[in-house]
């Protein structure tokens, strides 16, 4: 029975009780960690644990982003899908897979290769749409940081004209409008700090996405199958190292925040490259650990500046 349960054999109605066991332990070991600090603290007075105001702290705003960012990403992913996805899997969708009757809509009668001169097959029109789809998701998600970036990154120049550049440099202007022209130094085009600064975080956030493509298809490997625990441990110390890095680069947590999600969330996921149940949760048991002890004795040594 446990060697059928642990190559995932039965129906999702008893993983789901499993998981569900596997979450509640890890609520045990946060408050059982918490209890331990409480009665080992040598504060005379310990801080009351408000858990109600926390949770709204911590759950308002992602769930108030996630549900404003899920419609407009989920009608741009749904037309994709509908675009280019394959007819057998998706429906309704354009695509036709035939190379008799191709459709039009979404270039199945275009081929994707301008090196490409002989007739259309079902192969190639399906790996010409594969990459098609593939492209507009990636154009979807650089747009998409496009958009985070100016937010993080406000241009605040209507509303806060005292703090604006130009506008100072402009004040100047009246002030030393009897000094000759040829003393005057006309403004700068190149002085754009808030484009310096959004050119940096996407730069960063670039790098960093590209790295994390690098573990994700390394974890679906035999490899990485073979050896989660080892690979886990040594991605977490990685991470350590890059956030320091990465805080002396950006300077700020509000911009190191999204990518800190990012890093974590892919912590979590790497560990579906187990082979088994019984690694899954192995490796799940083992992250979960390491990100309490790192945010309980680590992370409070960290000063972002």
């Amino acid at each position: 029975w446990f060697e059928l349960l642990n190559a995932f054999e039965f129906e999702w109605t008893v993983y789901i009780l499993f998981f569900t066991v596997v979450g509640l332990f890890t609520v045990f070991e946060g408050a059982l960690l918490w209890g331990t600090l409480r009665l080992l603290t040598r504060l005379r007075n310990p801080p009351v644990f408000h858990f109600g105001q926390l949770l709204k702290i911590i759950s308002e705003a992602p769930v108030s982003g996630a549900s404003l960012a899920f419609i407009p990403l989920s009608i741009a992913s749904t037309w994709i899908l509908v675009m280019f996805a394959d007819p057998d899997h998706f429906f309704p969708n354009v695509s036709s897979g035939d190379p008799e009757n191709p459709s039009t809509i979404n270039f199945e009668d275009v081929p994707g290769s301008f090196l490409n001169t002989l007739a259309l097959t079902e192969e190639t029109i399906a790996v010409y749409r594969v990459g098609r789809m593939g492209a507009c998701f990636v154009i979807v998600g650089i747009y998409v940081m496009l958009l985070c970036v100016r937010l993080l990154i406000p241009t605040w120049h209507d509303d806060k004209q005292e703090d604006n550049v130009n506008h100072v440099e402009q004040k100047q202007d009246v002030l030393h409008d009897d000094d000759d022209d040829e003393d005057a130094v006309p403004p700068s085009e190149v002085w754009k700090p808030y484009v310096w600064k959004r050119a940096n975080l996407l730069f960063y956030a670039l790098i960093l996405e590209f790295m994390l493509l690098i573990i994700w298809e390394f974890s679906y490997s035999a490899e990485f199958e073979d050896n989660v625990l080892m690979f886990q441990i040594g991605f977490k110390v990685v991470v350590m190292i890059g956030d320091v890095f990465m805080e002396e680069l950006l300077r700020e947590s509000l911009l190191l925040a999204p990518l800190t999600v990012v890093i974590s969330s892919t912590e979590m996921l790497v560990t579906l490259g187990a082979s088994d149940f019984t690694d899954f949760v192995q490796a799940y048991v083992i992250e979960l650990t390491m990100m309490v002890v790192e945010r309980v004795y680590l992370a409070w040594t960290k000063s972002v500046k």
